[in-house]
């Protein structure tokens, strides 16, 4: 463990200004800081939830008694909001206060896991281009699991790092419990824990051949076993409770909603040449809620064909203003989640071929946006395309800088493993929604990617990458 160093100094002290920066901002602009909190839907859900939970240990979205149980959220981040409104109160400006903290503890754990493979100057770089991240900046004032997210993804990273190198079952399990809650935080993160366990296996392998160095420890075929039950038993747990309560082991009861409404309404707006009307037609913003919704209105007719057996009345009821941000009729809502998942696999099934391009094509235009939208603009669109692009641009090379990287220097394995496969897996379960609040997770880590000094050389003047063992110093 090295000492405090100058940089480290320099990046604390800038993390501080940065944030209390953004704080002022919010406060100056609009005479409140938390003005932003609750710009999203998503944050009043997870706001009610946490409050239950503080005030009644019960997981409900409810105002007022009768708690009925929720099954739309999954509880990762209600769970830490609830653990500090029994701290700090529940005021909304307190939360985001706490997010700037949170935020601040990501760029030192960003700089601290540079350090391993780089010099300080080097790693500081890295910390200072994710400190002023503006998207990262912005989100940290809403009351959603972006923040929160982040610290965890870094935190599990540290972990993963150490995990590796000594092979302890201590470190092992960490993983697994970490790994497990990051998905109760985001279901987004739900490849998470494969890509983890093959990365482990590989690993194992490596060190059994004794191909990563000469050094005699190291995970063993048994760390397996205890990461899959540590992820397990967090992720399992919860799983379990929706089964016992509502008879479907299941995280929540979003995932076909998902899957129908959005990613599957995507495709089929991508395969009619319609991408233009995606704010319009997939929007659950009250100002366009009267707007016309012909693909999600489709989409109703097909899941009301496939629940005939419900009452005519609540029949009638499963349209998508009820659905799609959680079922508000009195319908099973695993039923309606299964069905409408039925209904998402059928539309992409239908056109293979434009779903995989629209995939494909997703994933470069989340990773840069929102440098798509300023190339083609959305229906009835009136932003600046020029704000647009310089906004999008810096991401665009980023990108690039990372396949140059990949394509033309050495990487070692045990560097880009674990930064290249989350930001793959995150990649494969948000697509093809364009949400840069996704994105977010995914740039420092294709920062580290994009400057870690290659094997042979560094041009920056870096030492020597440090080896695999806890012991090395760099």
């Amino acid at each position: 463990m090295r000492p405090v160093t100058r940089s480290t100094l320099i990046l604390l002290l800038s993390a501080i200004v940065v944030h209390a920066s953004v704080l002022c901002f919010a406060k100056v602009r609009t005479g409140r800081i938390d003005t932003f909190a609750f710009d999203s839907l998503d944050a009043g859900e997870y706001y009610r939830l946490a409050r239950n939970l503080a005030d009644h240990a019960t997981f409900s979205q409810e105002e007022a008694p009768p708690l009925t149980l929720d099954t739309w959220r999954t509880p990762g981040y209600p769970m830490v909001l609830a653990g500090l409104m029994i701290v700090i109160g529940d005021s909304p400006t307190a939360v985001i206060v706490v997010h700037q903290l949170l935020a601040i503890l990501s760029v030192w754990l960003l700089f601290h896991l540079a350090r391993r493979w780089m010099s300080d100057r080097r790693a500081l770089i890295v910390a200072l281009l994710f400190l002023v991240e503006p998207y990262h900046l912005f989100y940290s004032l809403w009351l959603l699991a972006t923040t929160v997210f982040v610290t965890l993804l870094l935190l599990t990273w540290l972990v993963w790092q150490r995990a590796v190198d000594t092979g302890r079952p201590v470190w092992i399990a960490l993983l697994g419990l970490l790994t497990g809650f990051l998905v109760l935080v985001r279901p987004v993160a739900a490849l998470v824990p494969a890509v983890v366990l093959a990365g482990l296996l590989v690993v194992v392998l490596r060190w059994r051949r004794g191909t990563v160095n000469e050094r005699p420890f190291g995970p063993s075929w048994t760390s397996v076993p205890i990461f899959a039950a540590a992820c397990a038993l967090v992720v399992g747990s919860w799983m379990l409770r929706n089964q016992v309560q509502f008879g479907y082991f299941a995280l929540s009861d979003q995932s076909g909603v998902v899957l129908a409404y959005f990613k599957g309404a995507e495709v089929e707006l991508w395969r009619q040449g319609r991408t233009a009307d995606r704010y319009v037609e997939t929007s659950l913003n009250e100002n366009k809620r009267d707007a016309p919704h012909p693909t999600w209105e489709k989409i109703d007719e097909q899941l009301r064909a496939k629940m005939t057996s419900l009452p005519a009345d609540i029949n009638e009821t499963l349209r998508w203003p009820n659905l799609a941000q959680g079922n508000k009729t009195q319908a099973d809502s695993f039923a309606i989640s299964n069905a409408l998942r039925e209904i998402g696999v059928s539309t992409l099934s239908a056109s293979p071929l434009s779903a995989m391009v629209c995939y494909f094509v997703r994933c470069g235009s989340i990773l840069t946006f929102p440098l798509s939208l300023a190339i083609n603009p959305p229906r009835d669109d009136h932003a600046s395309r020029s704000a647009r692009l310089a906004k999008g641009l810096p991401y665009l090379l980023l990108c690039v800088w990372v396949v140059v990287r990949l394509l033309r220097h050495r990487l070692a394995l045990t560097q880009v493993y674990f930064p290249l496969v989350i930001v793959a897996a995150l990649l494969m379960t948000s697509t093809p929604q364009l949400d840069p609040r996704f994105r977010v997770p995914m740039i420092p880590l294709l920062l580290l990617v994009a400057l870690i000094p290659s094997v042979t050389s560094d041009p920056l003047g870096a030492e020597e990458p440090c080896g695999l063992g806890p012991d090395d110093q760099c």
